[in-house]
C-alpha cells in the first residue's frame, strides 16, 4: 500500500509531463514556420498565432482549440475554420468550410496524406529565428542598395534638361521646329511624340539616347546651341540631322 502510494504521484506527474510534451500548442510555442514561395508563415507565441497568407496580413488569432497534433482557430462571423497540422519540423497549414470538417467526420479526421496534401500550404520550421531575420536584414539591405543604385543611376540619366528649349533644323537660314526639351527634361517633339526622362538614357555628358516611333535616336550636344540628332531604324540607317538651339 505504501508503495502504492510513493507510485502514484510519480504517475500523476509522468501523465502530466506527457501531456504537457504532446500539446502540440508547447511544440509550436516561440516558433516561426514559413512557406517563402507562397509568401505565407505563422508565428506562434502562447496561445496566439500570427499569420501571413500569401504576403497579405492574415491578423492574430487566438487558437482555441487543439486535438492532438492539430491546432485551429474560427474567425469571428465567419464559416471557415484556419487549421494547422504539425508533422515533425512541418505545419501544414488550410482554410476549411464548418461543413467540410463535419463531413470528414470532425477535427478527428483531419489529416495530411498523399490524397489531399495539395489542400495544405506546407510551413517549414525556421530553426534559426536570429539567423533568419539577419539574413532577412541582409537581404532588405541589399535590396536598399539595390533600388539606391537604381535610382542613382536614373539621377545619372538626367542632365538634359540644361539643354532645355527649342530645337531647329535650319534650312535656307529658316528654322523648323523639331523638337522641344522641358525644363524637366521630357522630349516633345513637333509631330505630338512625347519622350519622358526617364526612358531616356545618358551616353556620356553630351550624348542621350531614346527610343521613339522612328528608331532609336542619338542626341550629341555641343557649344550649348548646336545639336547632331541621328537617326537608327530601318529605313534610316545613322541619318544625320544638324539642329540649333532657337532660345
Amino acid at each position: 500500500m505504501k508503495t502504492l502510494i510513493k507510485i502514484i504521484p510519480i504517475v500523476i506527474i509522468l501523465v502530466i509531463f506527457l501531456i504537457i510534451k504532446n500539446n502540440p500548442l508547447n511544440k509550436v510555442k516561440g516558433k516561426l514556420y514559413l512557406n517563402e514561395a507562397s509568401g505565407t508563415g505563422a508565428y506562434f507565441e502562447g496561445k496566439k498565432v500570427s499569420l501571413i497568407v500569401e504576403g497579405e496580413d492574415g491578423g492574430e488569432f487566438k487558437l482555441d482549440m487543439k486535438w492532438k497534433n492539430i491546432l485551429f482557430y474560427h474567425k469571428e462571423e465567419s464559416n471557415f475554420y484556419q487549421i494547422f497540422i504539425l508533422k515533425g519540423d512541418t505545419l501544414y497549414f488550410t482554410s476549411m468550410h464548418t461543413s467540410e470538417i463535419e463531413r470528414i467526420g470532425g477535427v478527428s479526421g483531419l489529416q495530411v496524406d498523399e490524397y489531399n496534401k495539395e489542400y495544405y500550404i506546407p510551413l517549414k520550421l525556421v530553426k534559426d529565428i536570429n539567423s533568419y531575420y539577419n539574413s532577412l536584414g541582409n537581404k532588405i539591405n541589399n535590396e536598399k542598395d539595390n533600388n539606391e543604385r537604381a535610382n542613382n543611376k536614373k539621377v545619372n540619366n538626367k542632365g538634359i534638361e540644361r539643354y532645355a528649349g527649342s530645337w531647329c533644323m535650319n534650312y535656307s537660314g529658316e528654322n523648323e521646329l523639331l523638337f522641344v526639351i522641358s525644363s524637366d527634361g521630357n522630349i516633345n517633339f513637333s509631330d505630338g511624340q512625347v519622350v519622358k526622362a526617364k526612358d531616356i538614357t545618358k551616353v556620356s555628358d553630351t550624348s542621350y539616347s531614346f527610343e521613339n516611333n522612328d528608331g532609336t535616336i542619338e542626341l550629341d550636344f555641343y557649344e550649348d546651341i548646336k545639336c547632331s540628332m541621328t537617326t537608327y531604324s530601318q529605313d534610316k540607317a545613322g541619318f544625320v540631322i544638324d539642329l540649333i538651339k532657337n532660345n
